[in-house]
């Protein structure tokens, strides 16, 4: 068995060009293929074809429309404006929804050009760049959510081209990289209220790689921290003024997942004078660290995995694990080699950040918390892969090679 692994490897190391030009030549095809039939007959959406809307479409909707009218744009809706300014442009351009999802079609041609040099920069290899990226574009999971009116398929694009841009940027930090960083940094923080905490994550990353001394860092650290928290407590969903529930109300209930029918942890009861939701929040957490952690944990693992939803079929569940369960196997191998790699940690944290966000709220109910960052589970995975299977390959080739080598 190993002689025919290592004799098609060295195949395959010899015919790279050609095994490349394959195996992007299939990726490409399965996505346009799978588009094709969303497009046609709705099979991996909604069963019917043409543009898909979901439950959040209508906020999307409205929202251009009163850009396009100049009127404003109500609460907490001004965070996914960047996409409202979008669908916006397309109508004013006459070109309609088409025009919106062409741009999320490019913007996830883009993202996998990014997802192969970001994983190349991180494990030195064309292979597995190549092999990641055409995962990524081919995966049914990334591309149902393409011909959505949703921000789910240009957001999590987004988050593989900031991710690239943030390395390039530590790399050689030149006025090009500053420049195209800033721009994803503003762009992908105008599409959903997630972006905001990549901000102070990508000055963290540049703040530690400068030259500034350590009590200066330390100084930037705590400021950007401060910073964010107040930008937080006064934003419309943690002020008076929201619209939706709470934070304190989200722990308190015990929401898993947004949805009514589902199962609801049983939780502390406390009184809430509503002063302050994130101060009166952070007093519950304090309060019941247990009962929260628990909490936190299956909102988590819900959104990860296929529980707490009754109306899944046992199909589904199949298919989804068959997807999933190798990704998450090989993210958690990647930890293993993040010590000294600089791009691997941008991904863990940016990841680490997202799972908190749920953690804190809710998991939704089609697994959308997960489509945002399936492309950070796809590129840690392929690193955790490539790094297992390059060790396990080279040991043993060595091994190969001095077994038929004739003793001295």
């Amino acid at each position: 068995m190993k002689k025919i692994i290592f004799t098609s490897y060295n195949w395959i190391e010899n015919n790279k060009k050609l095994v490349y030009f394959f195996i992007v030549l299939f990726a490409l095809l399965k996505f346009i293929y799978l588009n094709y039939l969303n497009w046609n007959y709705g099979t991996l959406c909604t069963g019917y074809g043409g543009i898909q809307y979901g439950c959040d479409s209508n906020r999307y909707l409205e929202g251009a429309e009163n850009l396009i009218h100049g009127k404003g744009i109500m609460g907490y809706r001004n965070a996914y404006v960047g996409y409202m300014a979008i669908i916006a442009l397309g109508k004013v351009l006459g070109l309609g929804l088409g025009f919106t999802l062409a741009i999320q079609i490019i913007v996830t041609l883009l993202a996998s050009i990014a997802f192969y040099y970001l994983i190349q920069s991180i494990t030195k290899s064309k292979t597995a760049g190549i092999l990641g990226a055409c995962f990524y574009l081919s995966s049914p999971y990334i591309v149902t959510w393409i011909l959505f009116i949703h921000t789910e398929s240009i957001y999590s694009s987004m988050l593989i081209i900031l991710a690239w841009s943030l390395n390039k940027t530590l790399q050689k930090q030149t006025f090009r990289n500053y420049f195209i960083l800033f721009i994803s940094l503003v762009f992908i923080s105008t599409l959903r209220p997630n972006g905001w905490v990549l901000i102070p994550i990508s000055l963290f990353f540049i703040i530690h790689h400068s030259n500034l001394v350590i009590r200066s860092k330390i100084m930037v650290y705590l400021s950007l921290f401060i910073g964010f928290l107040l930008v937080m407590n006064y934003s419309p969903w943690f002020s008076k003024n929201r619209e939706l529930d709470g934070l304190h109300q989200l722990i308190s209930k015990g929401q898993i997942i947004c949805d009514k029918k589902t199962y609801h942890l049983p939780m502390p009861k406390e009184t809430f004078s509503n002063k302050n939701d994130l101060i009166e929040s952070f007093k519950y957490i304090v309060k019941h660290p247990f009962s929260f952690t628990k909490l936190a944990s299956l909102r988590v693992a819900s959104e990860l995995f296929p529980i707490y939803r009754p109306w899944l079929t046992p199909q589904f569940i199949i298919r989804f694990s068959l997807w999933m369960i190798p990704v998450y196997f090989f993210t958690l191998s990647s930890l293993y080699f993040i010590k000294k790699n600089r791009g691997l940690k941008i991904i863990i944290t940016f990841l680490f950040a997202h799972l908190l966000i749920i953690a804190f709220s809710f998991s939704e109910r089609e697994f959308r918390f997960l489509t945002q960052m399936l492309p950070l589970f796809y590129l840690a995975g392929t690193c955790g892969f490539y790094f297992i299977f390059q060790q396990y390959i080279l040991k043993n080739r060595r091994n190969l090679i001095k077994q038929k080598s004739p003793s001295k």
